[in-house]
């Protein structure tokens, strides 16, 4: 339903018209006067203005050059005294589209709002046309951003460009705090962050936000200040915007993580053939395998949006896009061949022959440490395991344990065997204990706090665990230390 403002001293002229106007479809709103007309429009934007030239207060000139000044795209229609060309002509230099004269008739008044919405269909296709272009220009340029860093950089200037805002500003909250801005930094910010934190979206006066969500780890709002008021228009472009630059930085995310991942591994499986160990990562490639396929093919989706447009599919950027992907899927299929091709070996494993294997394959770190290693419960039980995978859970802890006791400490290990034909190893150490803000990260792939550390070793110690039917658990206080609780099962069916 298009609407209509009129802005008339004359009661008789404003119920008329409203009455006549409402009947003929259309959403009409009344004031006597051009201050009351500015504040609606604060709030409502109108399709056709009906402003009187005469009026107290504020005439109908001053609030046309309001009207203008302050972006409203209404379309104006002057309501002039019978003989006053002047004022009519130069309210048409202002931006009026027509006038009409006093007395008013009624079909005078529907035939020039009828030709008024003609022009602003023409005006609002014509906007239509130009917000597509500016969204089109906007995700060129974000695709020329080849890495994370240098979208981030990039994206506040891309708004301005494409919206010509004052400025604009991309600010990350968590994991940690980051700000991008271009020209200048928006500190208005920190009245508004609690609102859309809440909300995706805010606007207030000349500041507009917008909660940008790339991954479950990162949290940041986009806030561009604009010299006036929103319109509509701007709003819905600078959402789309914002979902685009969404869509990019997650894909931009996944393809780092990606590279992390796949230079983690191919190091570890190195390691694994210097120290003679390759079965370990055969007995667990197919775990590792679903870890990285997961990310892989949330980016190919991503990806497909901007393969798929056809507006995108001849630009040098996006075919770069298609390289580096194409590339980064066949390094991994590559990985993927070589670790699923070992094959691991299941028999029956001396648990306490194992650890106790295990202490001496470390027992240099053990001496450099000043560590000490004490063992209790039982002495000789059997499972059934992978011997390679059930030693790789001890030298992990154990070697996890000797990471943080650089000053000295303990490792105690011990064996129980408990009803129902499980076994359970508590691995306790007296370190610094795990602070409570990461103690549900520890275990996740390539989560580390060590400079050289891969990220690997807890993540291996709990997948080996799982393989077996068993189970992990962790408990830790800082300043005492940490203990390990493994649950095995002496006979298990799977793998």
């Amino acid at each position: 339903m298009r609407k209509i403002l009129i802005v008339d001293d004359d009661d008789n002229i404003r119920v008329i018209f409203k009455k006549v106007l409402e009947n003929a479809g259309y959403e009409v709103d009344t004031v006597s006067n051009g201050l009351v007309a500015l504040e609606i429009l604060e709030n409502k934007q109108f399709d056709i203005y009906l402003l009187d030239l005469k009026m107290p207060e504020m005439d109908g000139l001053t609030l046309l050059e309001e009207i203008k000044k302050r972006g409203h795209e209404g379309i104006p229609i002057i309501l002039t005294a019978y003989g006053d060309k002047e004022s009519a002509i130069t309210a048409l230099k202002l931006g009026a589209y027509d006038f009409v004269e006093k007395p008013v008739s009624i079909n005078d008044i529907r035939f020039a709002i009828q030709r008024a919405l003609e022009k602003k269909i023409l005006l609002e296709e014509n906007v239509k046309l130009k917000e597509v272009e500016k969204l089109h220009k906007a995700v060129i340029e974000m695709l020329k951003s080849s890495n994370e860093e240098e979208f981030l950089k990039n994206f506040p200037r891309i708004l301005i460009d494409s919206l010509s805002f004052e400025s604009a500003m991309l600010y990350i909250y968590r994991p940690e705090e980051k700000t991008f801005f271009y020209p200048k930094f928006i500190s208005e910010i920190e009245n508004y962050i609690q609102y859309v934190r809440k909300n995706e979206f805010f606007t207030k006066d000349i500041y507009m936000l917008h909660k940008i969500l790339p991954s479950e780890e990162v949290e940041g709002v986009v806030i561009v200040k604009s010299f006036f008021p929103f319109i509509d228009r701007e709003i819905e472009t600078f959402k789309l915007i914002c979902k685009q630059g969404e869509i990019l930085w997650k894909e931009l995310i996944s393809k780092r993580k990606l590279e992390e991942v796949l230079e983690k591994l191919k190091a570890y499986h190195l390691t694994a053939l210097r120290t003679g160990r390759i079965s370990v990562l055969g007995e667990i490639s197919n775990t590792l395998i679903k870890e990285i396929e997961s990310p892989l093919t949330n980016v190919e989706i991503g990806l497909s949006y901007f393969f798929n447009r056809e507006d995108l599919t001849d630009l040098k950027e996006t075919r770069r896009l298609q390289e580096q992907w194409k590339e980064l899927k066949k390094v991994f299929d590559n990985f993927k061949q070589i670790i699923s091709s070992i094959k691991p070996t299941r028999k029956k494993v001396n648990l306490g022959e194992i650890i106790n294997m295990c202490y001496e394959i470390l027992l240099p770190q053990f001496v450099e440490s000043r560590v000490s290693f004490w063992r209790e419960g039982i002495e000789d039980i059997e499972i059934d395991g992978y011997p390679g995978l059930i030693e790789q859970i001890f030298i992990n802890l154990f070697i996890n344990s000797l990471d943080v006791m650089k000053e000295g400490g303990r490792i105690e290990v011990k064996i129980d065997e408990e009803e129902e034909g499980l076994v359970k190893v508590e691995v306790r150490d007296t370190g610094p204990g795990i602070p409570e803000d990461i103690k549900n990260r520890i275990f996740e792939p390539f989560f580390t706090t060590k400079k050289e550390g891969t990220g690997m070793g807890l993540t291996l110690v709990k997948h080996a665990v799982e393989m077996h039917g068993g189970s992990l658990e962790l408990e830790s206080e800082e300043g005492v230390g940490t203990i390990f609780y493994i649950t095995l099962p002496k006979k298990w069916e799977g793998y």
